[in-house]
Order: structure tokens, then sequence, then C-alpha cells
């Protein structure tokens, strides 16, 4: 009787990817059918988009280069550093740009209810107490995910 209770709701936690959401979208079908009640939807881990545009690709590298002339780098060296440099954050807007479209296909194979939580990906796991209540203030920021 408490599983079915208007008290009692249950979360899907998943990453940003086909896999994931594959699997939390079975579970949700599987609790509809068991007259469970789903409460919310978290993604989890989700990179965060630029709030700005990065640069072209040679203008960061030039950007990139010039300011690592300044060490004690030779230009050469400049040059390939700020080639993998620049190529590393492409990647990782890249990857940005990615969990952003998952989170927008997600939202459009859910119905109005439950509601989508995004959790961004932390730069180092929580390891603590502190971090994790970190962690639970952000998910709880909204209420109405829990019914409050």
């Amino acid at each position: 009787a408490l599983l079915h209770s208007e008290r009692t709701a249950f979360l899907i936690v998943s990453a940003p990817d086909d896999g994931s959401t594959h699997e939390g979208l079975y579970l949700r079908q599987r609790l509809q059918e068991e007259g469970m009640r789903l409460g919310a939807w978290v993604l989890n881990r989700v990179r965060q988009e630029r709030t700005e545009p990065l640069a072209a690709g040679d203008e960061l590298e030039a950007g990139l280069a010039v300011a690592l002339q300044t060490s004690a780098a030779s230009t050469d060296e400049a040059q390939k550093a700020a080639q993998s440099i620049a190529r590393a954050a492409r990647l990782v807007a890249g990857m940005a740009e990615q969990d952003a479209a998952h989170g927008r296909k997600l939202v459009g194979q859910l119905d109005a209810k439950p509601q989508l939580v995004t959790m961004p990906r932390a730069e180092v796991e929580p390891a603590s107490l502190r971090e994790l209540s970190r962690l639970a203030e952000l998910l709880v920021a909204d209420a109405s995910v829990f019914g409050g």
C-alpha cells in the first residue's frame, strides 16, 4: 500500500545518453503499469553549455599560442600546445551541446509530468557530506518535484 500511496513518488536518475534514457523510460512505463507515481526525472552529470561562443579554431589557437609564448615555451611548442588545448575545448563544447540536445529530446518524450531536473556535472565527484548536501540543495531547489 505504501508504494501506491499519493505520498510516495519515485525518482528516476539517468545520465544524458541513449542507453540510460532507454532504461529510465522502461522503468517509467513499469511504474505506470503498476499504478505507482513518478515524481521527477533527474538528468545527472550534464555538461554545461558555454554562455559565450567558443572562438573559431584558428582564432582560438592563435590567442592561445600568443599567451603560451609569454612563458618559457618555444614558438613551436606554444603552437602545438595551443592546437591541443583548442581541440580539447572544441571537444568539451561539443559534448555539452550533445548533453543539451539529449535533454531536449528527453523532454519531448516525457508527459507534462514528471518534471525534468538537470544536475550539472561536477568537476570532482562529491566525497564529503558537505558536497553531497550541496547536491541535495540543487536537487530540491524546486520543491514541486517532491509535491511541496
